[in-house]
């Protein structure tokens, strides 16, 4: 039974894998999650007014409590993909579960007669699935006339399904090394990604002017302090694409978006305290790198290029800093006016 199960199945054996858990956003009790978020504004404002507190630990407490109240009142489910073997019909099903049946009392009695049912009803099924997977299969390859164009996402979706030789980075190269373990490939990217970044270096005010060639002459004032306030950081929170990924910290942007108003206060008291300490949270330095292919080897490290997901929150502080220096920036005439980063839509 378990040699033919697997034949059945082995041609299309991608169709019959599981996500993990997925929230039900649409039963979230979001009324909940505000009162929590709620209840930990006077906690963050006493660490804000801490001196000695650091803003990893206000963050942690931020974090901490929208993970466990995301748990708390954001139901959960196991789901499989949508397209799972889609040409397994109710005949076919009834016929796999007899055959179950069948083949658990053919090994309990050792009986000719089930086991000459088993064999037959096997054949059967065997039949009447090779029939329904190519009926199928012409459905897709095979447009209809009057909309040549409608089958053309199963007919992708099948062929991604197909291919074989997705197995993430192949082998790289280093030394005239070929390695294959994925320790070794992660090193190997990691030292080419970090290559492709400029040193740090530290410049005199007057070696900063000269190498970004502006003009001596004026007199570049130094950028006044900036107030990071509530109603800004909701209008960016409510900007999300809530269909985004979420970065190592967790934190879905779904969540953010839903409870911006509650949020955005205890936003602004972290970002106060990074922007008056010089410090940032662990979570915001940290990134999920994934390497993308561009061309040329695949053994060669050089030819793949870093995709960086960070956290959220982080980019929404990156975004009003920003947006502050580009303001002063054009204030002070030191760029144009016309700069597309001015107007460069967040995220």
């Amino acid at each position: 039974m378990t040699s033919y199960t697997q034949n059945l199945t082995s041609d299309q054996s991608s169709y019959n894998k599981n996500h993990g858990p997925s929230l039900l956003y649409n039963k979230a009790n979001w009324y909940g999650m505000k009162i929590d978020l709620q209840n930990i504004k006077h906690t963050l404002s006493n660490m804000f007014k801490d001196n000695d507190c650091q803003v990893t630990n206000m963050w942690n407490v931020f974090k901490e409590t929208i993970t466990k109240s995301a748990v708390k009142h954001i139901p959960q489910k196991r789901t499989k993909v949508k397209d799972s073997r889609p040409w397994i019909n109710t005949e076919i099903r009834k016929n796999l579960r007899k055959l179950q049946r069948l083949y658990k009392q053919k090994k309990k009695t050792g009986d000719q007669n089930t086991k000459e049912k088993y064999n037959q009803l096997k054949h059967h099924t065997q039949k009447i699935t090779r029939q329904s997977y190519w009926k199928y299969i012409e459905n897709i390859v095979t447009p209809k006339e009057e909309e040549p164009h409608s089958g053309m996402k199963k007919f992708w979706t099948y062929i991604k399904h197909k291919r074989k030789d997705n197995i993430g980075i192949s082998s790289l190269m280093m030394d005239g090394k070929l390695f294959c373990d994925p320790a070794s490939k992660s090193n190997i990217l990691n030292r080419q990604f970090k290559s492709a970044f400029s040193a740090n270096s530290k410049f005199t005010k007057k070696e900063f002017i000269k190498s970004k060639r502006m003009d001596p002459s004026i007199k570049h004032q130094t950028m006044k302090p900036f107030n990071i306030t509530t109603n800004g950081i909701t209008k960016l929170l409510k900007n999300l694409n809530p269909y985004k990924a979420q970065g190592p910290d967790n934190l879905s942007p779904r969540i953010l978006k839903e409870l911006a108003d509650e949020i955005s206060p205890l936003l602004q008291l972290i970002y106060t305290k990074s922007l008056d300490t010089g410090e940032v949270p662990a979570d915001w330095r940290t990134a999920n790198v994934s390497p993308v292919y561009k061309k040329g080897l695949k053994s060669a490290a050089e030819n793949y290029r870093p995709i960086s997901l960070t956290s959220v929150c982080c980019k929404i502080l990156e975004h009003i800093i920003a947006r502050n220096i580009m303001q002063h920036a054009e204030k002070k005439h030191f760029i144009s006016t016309t700069t597309w980063i001015s107007k460069r839509p967040f995220l």
